[in-house]
């Protein structure tokens, strides 16, 4: 309003009052040449900045609009000013004046940067924004931040790049960045015509906004599951992709394999698929090579339960493979169908039929062409299993629609895998039988063991070793014998004829007697009164009874008359098998001698020194012992006399 007063059109017409006071006013600002215009223009321009820093002075108050002490008198006039400025920064077609450009940008600022209130439910994967819901529930100060938006897109169309690049720095565009976390979607839209315009005037920053959306990106992928934002920036970057020159630079490049593939993997793809998959596609219409890259890629990243994001990610696949490289569908057909067939063997059924339309695709039939022999069994055994064990009747009915077109189209190959596959089946069923076989037998194994373990831990079963040590004259026939036998509880060993000792359990050591050329002897055994025993004695014949009984070994001992050896007899014995254990002692050293681990040199030289200096330490000190002795041994000696 003001800047319309004070056009020089205008002014010319006005007609001053010819009163005391403004004839002092125009002496008083006489420059005493009779020039006055330039100051008459100084004077208007001066009042429209006094207007418009009042206007910003006034809006750069923000009101929170939960406080009761607001006054809605007071809200409702700033946005009137709010609204006032607008229509001035629009009408203006001078350049703003520094100082007025930077008390605006500070107002936009202060009513821009605030701190968005925490989400509402951080832990929900977000849906597509609903208009009626954002109708419905409007934010209170959406009201004056619309207009703040529209004054600060004015702002930046009409006033040129390198004045406002003093007062719209880095700072401000990552403040900028920052609001796209707003949930309000009308915010998010808003900003993204800011931050467009900002990307295509100001070229000086489009290096450092490009950084900054990628960090962005990067920061949701790995540490955050809140998607706000994501796909607004990601329409900007479809714009930004579309004016990539070809061929493309290294640094987009890597935008694409390290920046947009990984944005398939979060679980929130849905709420920006749409641009995602315009801007992937956008790259491999300008490089076709780089098809190879992004299916292998989406191939990586494939969700494994979310059915959701398999149906989104096949239509992008179906839409990358039209505008791919011919030379890459060789070298991509076995990985592309073998996904392709788990999804169709899926059992959501609107992943399987998604699946299944995919290959009535003729770009997909082509590349299916291209890998027939690794192609064709894979999708065989997929469409087999669907016929007989899908839940689903529609998808049962499209899949035998696809096998009628595919036996169309290679009949005799569709057979020859349908054998193989039967042929397959049969084989794996055979080792199931054979693996089933091998773990009855095992079962079994262990059941007899548990049970022969179980046996031989019950308690009273008694082993009972008998030797008959013979004397001499049975010494010149050699008869030396055992008799083993098992007894149960209650019963015992017997022999007609023979007398009943008591049996001594008492716990002795065996004396490690050597027996050689000992026979078995059965015994008949009847039942005897418990702790009981007979046994065979003659005169001049002597015995000796070694039993255990589980683990624990008794060595029962009793009428040993048997005569001793001679003592020199006994004496050569011992001196005979003391020499051979020390002979094979000998023998044995030298094979030992691989498992001696040798000092090294320098550990020799250490101990060698240590040594030393404990015996100098030795020496010093018996030495100085000795003469403190004799010390001591002189004065007694002179006191004696």
């Amino acid at each position: 309003m003001g800047v319309e007063r004070n056009t020089p059109k205008a002014s010319p017409k006005k007609k001053p009052t010819t009163t005391l006071q403004y004839l002092f006013d125009l002496d008083s600002k006489s420059n005493g040449n009779g020039h006055f215009s330039n100051s008459g223009k100084q004077s208007s321009l001066d009042s429209e900045n006094e207007e418009l820093l009042s206007i910003i002075t006034y809006c750069t108050f923000v009101f929170t609009f939960t406080d009761p002490s607001e006054s809605p008198s007071q809200q409702d006039l700033k946005r009137l000013k709010l609204t006032q400025l607008l229509s001035l920064v629009k009408s203006t077609k001078k350049p703003l004046h520094d100082q007025i450009l930077s008390h605006l940008v500070a107002m936009l600022s202060a009513n821009l940067f605030r701190p968005l209130p925490p989400s509402s439910n951080a832990s929900v994967i977000f849906d597509l924004p609903d208009e009626e819901d954002t109708a419905s529930t409007p934010a209170p100060a959406w009201p004056h931040l619309q207009i703040v938006y529209e004054i600060l897109l004015r702002l930046v169309l009409n006033t040129d790049a390198k004045a406002l690049r003093d007062h719209i720095d880095h700072s401000f565009v990552l403040n900028l960045l920052s609001l796209f976390q707003s949930e309000d979607p009308r915010e998010r839209e808003s900003l993204k015509n800011v931050y467009h315009r900002i990307y295509s005037k100001f070229t000086f920053y489009r290096s450092f906004m490009r950084k900054a959306m990628n960090d962005v990106f990067l920061h949701y992928v790995f540490e955050t599951e809140r998607p706000c934002g994501i796909g607004d920036l990601l329409e900007i970057w479809g714009s930004i992709i579309n004016g990539f020159t070809i061929p493309l630079k290294e640094e987009h490049k890597l935008f694409l394999m390290r920046v947009l593939i990984p944005l398939h993997k979060p679980k929130g793809l849905q709420v920006y698929h749409r641009q995602l998959a315009y801007c992937v596609s956008q790259f491999v219409q300008k490089e076709p090579v780089l098809g190879g890259i992004v299916v292998r890629g989406i191939l990586k990243y494939w969700p494994i339960t979310n059915c959701q994001k398999q149906v989104l990610l096949v239509g992008e696949l179906e839409e990358l493979v039209e505008i791919i490289d011919p030379e890459q569908y060789r070298k991509l057909a076995l990985p592309l169908f073998t996904q392709i067939t788990r999804c169709l063997n899926s059992w959501n059924s609107q992943v399987a039929e998604r699946a299944l339309y995919v290959l009535n695709n003729e770009q997909f039939r082509k590349m299916a062409q291209e890998a027939m022999d690794e192609v064709f069994p894979v999708i065989v055994e997929g469409m087999e299993k669907n016929l007989k064990w899908h839940w689903s009747k529609s998808v049962r009915q499209l899949t035998q629609t696809v096998k009628v077109m595919l036996e169309e189209m290679e009949p005799c190959l569709y057979s020859k895998c349908v054998i193989n596959l039967e042929l397959r089946e049969s084989a794996a069923q055979q080792e199931e039988i054979k693996r089933r076989e091998k773990w009855e037998r095992i079962e079994r194994a262990a059941d007899a063991a548990t049970a022969a373990q179980n046996q031989f831990l019950q308690p009273p079963h008694l082993k009972v070793f008998w030797k008959l040590e013979t004397n001499s004259r049975l010494d010149k026939i050699g008869s030396q014998f055992w008799c083993r036998m098992m007894i149960l509880p209650g019963l015992l060993p017997a022999c007609s004829g023979l007398i009943h000792p008591e049996l001594p359990f008492r716990d002795q050591r065996c004396n490690g007697i050597g027996f050689k050329g000992c026979n078995a002897v059965g015994i008949a055994c009847r039942k005897v009164p418990r702790g009981r025993i007979r046994y065979f004695h003659e005169e001049r014949l002597g015995s000796k009874c070694v039993a255990y009984a589980g683990r624990n070994r008794h060595e029962l001992s009793f009428a040993n008359d048997s005569p001793k050896e001679p003592f020199l007899l006994s004496s050569i014995k011992e001196a005979f098998w003391a020499l051979k254990s020390l002979f094979e002692f000998l023998v044995d050293q030298p094979s030992q001698l691989k498992y001696i681990e040798w000092p090294s040199f320098q550990s020799t030289l250490k101990t060698a020194i240590l040594t030393l200096v404990l015996v100098a330490a030795l020496i010093v000190a018996l030495s100085s012992i000795d003469s403190a002795l004799c010390f001591l041994l002189t004065m007694f000696l002179r006191r004696t006399r």
